[in-house]
């Protein structure tokens, strides 16, 4: 680690002393030391602006640090909203209810607003089923168990997600056509790696109909946050075909039409009438509120008159003085280095509530009168409002409804501080940002976005110097899966921008092997369940082994390992068969398999001589 640098590190009377010295080397015939001399007066200036300059160098300063971010790809963490999903209740779905955006709700204080229109159609969710692609029902839910969503968990397309198996969803009530809705539908993620912003990928392709008397019409899918039933998240349909003014008790129906799950997505509930909130106030200035009287001097700071404000809403317009009557809009930026000094921007610092202009390098001072146009306010973490909690609206939408948080979407975060964000960067200095090495291939591979992925092994070749072989096992590892051609892509874009310039990523499917095993032992008589124990084993063993690619099969170590069971007295023989080709054995009758294969235990077969045991 490096030792902390001190540049202020000497006194105005060191460096006159130390300037002094230097004197009778460079010029003898200088004798007059005393302060009276004219150059013993300009060696004193020097010494002061040296001194100055030691000082300065060492007051480092918010836009100094904000650079050092930069520089080192962080930027730090600004103030941020909660967001929640809530679930309106009332008596009845009678009546269909239209929420425009920025509409106010209140819960203990905190104020909150919908991001975007909402729409509650006059209709709830009365059971689900699936059928397969003969139109055979397999599996039903009803009315009761959609509600309490911890009830049950449902596959939609089953365990093992067959094409052209559908769910159908039963809408009792009425749903307006070209109006828009939204389903919301709670799934488990099951070890999914979370999305990453700009890269999503969908692994199947499914078709949504409703059903209307029988006959199945298009449903137009204008937005789909769960990713094909990746995640849980809201699907924004509208109704544009069909007959009658109003859909009255149709059926939604989703049609698995191609692709494959890594695992299949299980629903454990559903609702028609769920709005997205956020923990937000905002205010909005038609006429303009007056912040201050620009002078043209540089570094210009004004307070915003809005507690926990959040940088981004913040509108800034001040008068053209070359253009009496004209308006000129503020733009916002995260550091003043890289503005010039005609820029119109401002700077807004969250922590202490204030706006700051540039100093006339970096970014334009201005000049006339400051107007804030709008600004939007937040508690940050305060506002991480608890599941359970009811909303009111701040003006009733009917009679009687109210909301109910249901889910915490993302949390509530205060401005971070420059420690936090020394502490972030020394958290994140081991992150591969680049593959070098083949565990760098490894560790990327199993962390790509919108995939659960079991385990990995990279390999090179010498004939293929500057190709990077990688096996892929895709899943959570209950069956031996192959690595589709969607998985490919998705994978192989996810490496694209990380891989080294000449370097070729190739990828996959494992090389599974079943091996069978046949175990032969004298049990001790003190167990009864000595052939269950025995079989448990070697299945967990096999199961430790679930990351080892290309590695040989110990023939010894299972051995010993079965032997030091206690139910067994004596381990008479172990057979280890491996079904496939071209696997050979070594001295130690260990089985060795190609560089991308996978052990699995095949056919387990335990032999108890127990008449060895009575002899």
């Amino acid at each position: 680690m490096l030792s902390p640098i001190s540049f202020d590190t000497d006194s105005f009377e060191n460096i006159i002393e130390e300037y002094r010295s230097r004197i009778v080397g460079i010029f003898p015939d200088w004798t007059n030391y005393n302060y009276s001399d004219p150059g013993i007066t300009i060696l004193e200036l020097f010494a002061w602006l040296r001194e100055n300059q030691q000082y300065f160098m060492e007051q480092l300063g918010d836009d100094h640090y904000r650079e050092f971010f930069r520089l080192a790809g962080f930027t730090p963490y600004g103030r941020e909203s909660a967001k929640i999903l809530a679930e309106a209740v009332h008596g009845s779905f009678e009546k269909a209810i239209t929420i425009p955006a920025g509409t106010r709700f209140l819960s203990g204080g905190l104020f909150f607003e919908n991001v975007q229109k909402e729409f509650i159609p006059s209709a709830v969710i009365s059971r689900a089923k699936r059928v397969d692609k003969d139109g055979k029902t397999e599996f039903t839910v009803g009315r009761g168990q959609i509600i309490y969503q911890d009830a049950y968990s449902f596959f939609p397309f089953g365990k093992e997600s067959k094409i052209g198996t559908s769910v159908l969803i039963s809408v009792k009530g009425s749903i307006p056509r070209k109006k828009e809705f939204r389903l919301s539908l709670s799934l488990l993620t099951n070890g999914r790696n979370p999305e990453m912003e700009g890269i999503s990928e969908n692994l199947t392709e499914i078709l949504w109909e409703y059903l209307s008397g029988g006959i199945a019409h298009p449903l137009t899918v204008v937005s789909d946050e769960t990713c094909g039933l990746l995640y849980s998240g809201r699907i924004t349909f509208r109704i544009d075909d069909g007959l009658l003014p109003e859909c009255d008790d149709i059926e939604l129906k989703a049609t698995l039409v191609s692709g494959t799950y890594d695992i299949s997505p299980v629903i454990t509930g559903m609702s028609l009438s769920q709005i997205e909130l956020a923990q937000i106030r905002s205010y909005i200035f038609p006429e303009g509120f007056k912040l201050a009287q620009g002078n043209c001097f540089p570094d210009q700071i004004y307070e915003i008159p809005q507690e926990g404000f959040l940088a981004d809403s913040i509108r800034i317009e001040t008068d053209d003085p070359l253009n009496p009557g004209k308006i000129i809009q503020w733009t916002r930026t995260d550091d003043f280095f890289s503005c010039g000094p005609e820029d119109m921007c401002f700077l807004a610092d969250e922590t202490t509530g204030t706006i700051r202009f540039g100093n006339g390098w970096h970014g334009l001072p201005p000049e006339g009168n400051i107007v804030l146009k709008s600004v939007t306010g937040t508690s940050g973490s305060a506002g991480n409002i608890k599941t359970g909690s009811v909303l009111k609206p701040e003006t009733p939408l009917t009679e009687d409804i109210k909301f109910s948080v249901t889910k915490l979407l993302s949390p509530g975060r205060d401005p971070e501080t420059r420690e936090e964000t020394l502490l972030r960067i020394i958290q994140e200095k081991d992150r591969i940002q680049r593959a070098v090495s083949l565990s760098d291939y490894e560790r990327l591979v199993l962390e790509t976005p919108g995939l659960c992925i079991h385990s990995c092994h990279a390999w090179t070749e010498d004939d293929e110097p500057t190709t990077v072989h990688i096996a892929v096992r895709p899943g959570d590892g209950d069956s031996p899966e192959a690595l589709t051609e969607r998985e490919k892509t998705i994978i192989g874009r996810y490496l694209e921008n990380k891989r080294l310039i000449g370097i070729k990523p190739k990828l996959h499917s494992p090389s599974y092997i079943r091996v069978d095993i046949t175990v032969e032992a004298v049990p001790s008589p003190k167990y009864r369940n000595a052939s269950e124990v025995l079989e448990e084993e070697i299945r967990e063993w096999f199961r430790e082994r679930k990351a080892v690619y290309g590695e040989a099969l110990p023939y010894n170590q299972l051995l010993s390992r079965l032997d030091a069971i206690p139910c067994v007295s004596r381990l008479i023989s172990l057979s280890m068969v491996p079904l496939s080709a071209g696997i050979r054995r070594t001295r130690n009758r260990a089985l060795v398999p190609p560089v991308n294969g996978v052990f699995l235990p095949g056919r387990i077969e335990v032999i108890l001589n127990h008449y060895q045991a009575v002899q």
